[in-house]
């Protein structure tokens, strides 16, 4: 869907809904490539704010092509809360492990101090639209 927009000089854009910010003096053919973008790589606000927090990038100023390459490294958990995202975390990337462990230390794990601790080595964006979480290990 290509976004239609007149605007003379000296106009501004002050009513619009996008899933990214812009500015009042934004050409409108930037704002047509960015949708372009948006579409191309199936993006919503919940990744874009994610990338651009993880990434310390400008999502207005980025091209495509690099966008590729940071959505290569955001991974994605189905999870409804942040334990939740903790626990299929761990059983995601150390299964054998828990499995292998008694099940008096497996049920005993705290899995609200797990996600701060990988809140402190990782990134997590959580889209609460459609339960996901958005994580990059950057």
């Amino acid at each position: 869907m290509i976004l239609q927009f007149e605007q003379r000089v000296g106009e501004t854009f002050h009513d619009y809904e996008l899933p990214f910010k812009i500015g009042e003096c934004i050409d409108p053919i930037k704002v047509n490539e960015l949708w372009e973008s948006i579409e191309d790589l199936n993006l919503n606000r919940y990744l874009i704010e994610h990338i651009e927090y993880s990434y310390g990038i400008d999502f207005k100023n980025t091209d495509t092509h690099i966008l590729k390459n940071y959505l290569d490294n955001v991974y994605t958990i189905e999870a409804s809360n942040n334990n939740e995202f903790a626990q299929n975390y761990m059983y995601e990337f150390y299964n054998e492990l828990l499995e292998s462990m008694p099940w008096e230390i497996s049920y005993s794990i705290d899995y609200d101090t797990v996600f701060n601790k990988l809140q402190m080595t990782m990134s997590i964006t959580k889209n609460p639209e459609n339960e996901i979480y958005y994580y990059s290990n950057n």
